[in-house]
């Protein structure tokens, strides 16, 4: 079993197993909190199939794919450790990002 099924098994939305991860947007609300992970099977934003939101998933996926760990928080202070896990996963092909942009009031 891949790594992608067993994650992907627990996750909020039906894991249809057809698919494989090509792209990763890590979001942090606008307040440097940890928002969750988008799986993608294809181009962004038609092809998003599942989210990884509680942060002890997120690093666990993460420590899985990459061996690094993932910041609970994001600010100026946590983008080189974010620039390492974007880098880790473009490496492996898969293409990766990370943003605060989840306005959350």
């Amino acid at each position: 079993m891949k790594l992608t099924d067993i994650i992907l098994e627990s996750s909020h939305r039906e894991y249809r197993g057809d698919y494989e991860i090509k792209r990763i947007s890590i979001t942090y609300t606008d307040f440097g909190r940890f928002y969750g992970i988008y799986l993608f099977d294809g181009p962004y934003p038609k092809s998003w199939v599942t989210k990884l939101s509680g942060h002890n998933d997120g690093d666990e996926f993460v420590k899985k794919q990459t061996g690094l760990e993932l910041p609970d928080s994001y600010d100026f202070n946590t983008t080189p450790q974010l620039d390492k896990i974007v880098a880790a996963f473009k490496k492996k092909g898969i293409e990766a990002e990370y943003n605060d942009a989840m306005d959350v009031s």
